[in-house]
C-alpha cells in the first residue's frame, strides 16, 4: 500500500495529522486530539519546521527542517496512542528533503532546494527506532515530488518525470525519463496513470 505524503509547511505535523484522522470519522465536528512539536536540528532548543508527512500503520514519517539551515531529517513518530504521539526514531539525511513516500518497509526520499545530485534515497524503516539508508540513486537536478507504485518510483523535477526501478532497494535503477513542459510539484500514481500538480509560470515551490 502506498501512503501519499502531505505537505504542511511550518505547522505542527501530528496536530494536523490527528485532526485529519478524526475528521474522516466525524466530518461534521473535527477536533484537535494532540500535538507534536519537533525540535530543530542542529539546534534542539528551537522548534523544527515540518514540510512533509506520510502515515503507515502506527507511525507517521515526518520531514523536519532545522532552523537556520536548509537541512531536513526524517523523524519517525509513533501515533499508536493518538493522545500522546511519540518520536521513536530519526534519520539524518544531510540535505533538503522535498518529498517522501512510504511503502512497506521503506521510505523513499527525494531532494531539492540546492541539493543537486542527491537524487533518491531509500531508507529501511523495518525497525522504526533505527531508520537506515539502504540505497540511493544520484541524479543531476533538484527533485520535487515522489510516489511509488511498486516496483517503480515516479520522481518529478522541474522538467521531467523519472521512472526508477526500486525492486532492489540497494540498487535503484533509472529506466525512463519523460520530458514535461512544466515542473512537477506533486505527483500521484494510480491505475497506470500519473497525476501531477504544476505551476506553469515559475519554479517549483513548497
Amino acid at each position: 500500500m502506498t501512503t501519499r505524503a502531505i505537505t504542511l509547511p511550518f505547522l505542527s505535523v501530528v496536530a494536523i495529522l490527528v485532526l485529519a484522522l478524526v475528521a474522516s470519522a466525524q466530518a461534521s465536528a473535527p477536533f484537535l486530539v494532540s500535538t507534536y512539536h519537533p525540535t530543530s536540528y542542529p539546534y534542539p532548543w528551537n522548534e523544527g519546521f515540518v514540510e512533509n508527512v506520510a502515515l503507515s500503520g502506527d507511525y507517521a514519517y515526518v520531514s523536519v527542517m532545522g532552523e537556520y539551515t536548509w537541512i531536513t531529517d526524517l523523524r519517525v513518530v509513533s501515533v499508536a496512542n493518538k493522545s500522546a504521539p511519540l518520536e521513536v526514531g530519526r534519520y539524518q539525511s544531510g540535505n533538503r528533503i522535498s518529498d517522501l513516500a512510504v511503502v512497506g518497509n521503506y521510505a523513499y526520499l527525494v531532494f531539492g532546494f540546492m541539493s543537486q545530485g542527491v537524487g533518491l534515497q531509500i531508507v529501511d524503516i523495518s525497525n522504526p527506532q533505527v531508520p537506515t539508508l539502504t540505497g540511493n540513486l544520484y541524479l543531476s537536478e533538484d527533485l520535487w515530488a515522489v510516489d511509488v507504485a511498486y516496483p517503480y518510483a515516479y520522481v518529478g523535477s522541474s522538467n521531467a518525470l523519472r521512472i526508477i526501478n526500486v525492486s532492489n532497494p540497494t540498487d535503484p535503477v533509472l529506466v525512463k525519463i519523460y520530458s514535461t513542459t512544466y515542473p512537477i510539484n506533486d505527483i500521484v500514481v494510480e491505475d497506470n496513470y500519473y497525476y501531477n500538480r504544476t505551476c506553469a509560470n515559475s519554479s517549483p515551490q513548497r
